[in-house]
């Protein structure tokens, strides 16, 4: 799954990066999404380091959840305001008014 997979025509600006979460905080009305590189089997897994980083949204409403289940989004949009994210049988969809980047790390990673 691809961590921005805009409407807008544009290419995909994180093809490698998945969305691992995404949580809700009704004290701040804030959201809080975080993305991560995948393990990738072919690559020397004793070398291999994976990316995280996490976007603060703020000022979330009109959210509308559509199903919940465990698994991986399908798609996932974060653009002008507006958020989308698909999975297999559910949807979340929201507003938010403003947008940061926090906690980027780097980890190594291997097999699961």
């Amino acid at each position: 799954m691809s961590a921005s997979e805009a409407s807008s025509g544009w290419p995909d600006p994180l093809p490698d990066f998945f969305l691992y979460s995404l949580q809700f905080d009704e004290r701040d009305t804030s959201a809080t999404v975080v993305f991560q590189t995948p393990y990738r089997p072919e690559r020397a897994p004793e070398s291999q380091y994976a990316v995280e980083f996490a976007l603060i949204l703020t000022g979330v409403h009109d959210l509308a959840v559509d199903g919940w289940a465990d698994g991986p989004a399908g798609s996932a949009s974060f653009v002008a305001g507006t958020a989308t994210v698909v999975g297999p049988g559910w949807s979340v969809a929201f507003r938010y008014d403003s947008a940061a980047v926090v906690g980027v790390r780097t980890f190594q990673v291997g097999p699961p």
